[in-house]
């Protein structure tokens, strides 16, 4: 099935955009409505004279309200966060790519890509926990 795409962007939208592909059914074929694929002309009971849909007519698309962004805690001092946790690893709140390494010096370490820590396991995996 020949087909061309058309994306365009949704009005006072700038996360979304839809998508209209026209489609084309091989030669000696036509399109099937109750069978929703394309069939023999001879059954595929296809008028030509049937109302064509206005593909030029904006899509009317309500907005998705953006969520205030989540404000993350600060751990400005990590030596307190870590008091008596020495040689711990403990979670970072409020980020699950993040943990702290409770040492004399305590520093967040990051995981891996598409990881997140596990407080159970006390390492990087693919849940949170």
């Amino acid at each position: 099935m020949a087909q061309s795409v058309v994306r365009e962007a949704v009005p006072y939208d700038c996360h979304r955009f839809y998508e209209t592909r026209l489609l084309t059914c091989p030669p000696e074929f036509h399109w099937n409505s109750k069978l929703q694929r394309c069939d023999l002309q001879t059954t595929a009971d296809c008028s030509s004279t049937s109302a064509v849909p206005n593909w030029s007519k904006p899509i009317q698309i309500a907005p998705i309200p953006i969520p205030a962004p989540v404000k993350k805690p600060e751990f400005n001092n990590l030596s307190q966060v870590c008091k008596e946790k020495l040689g711990q690893l403990i979670a970072f709140s409020g980020d699950c790519t993040r943990f702290i390494v409770c040492d004399y010096l305590p520093f967040v370490k990051s995981c891996p890509q598409y990881l997140y820590w596990n407080s159970y396991l006390l390492t990087c995996d693919k849940i949170c926990v």
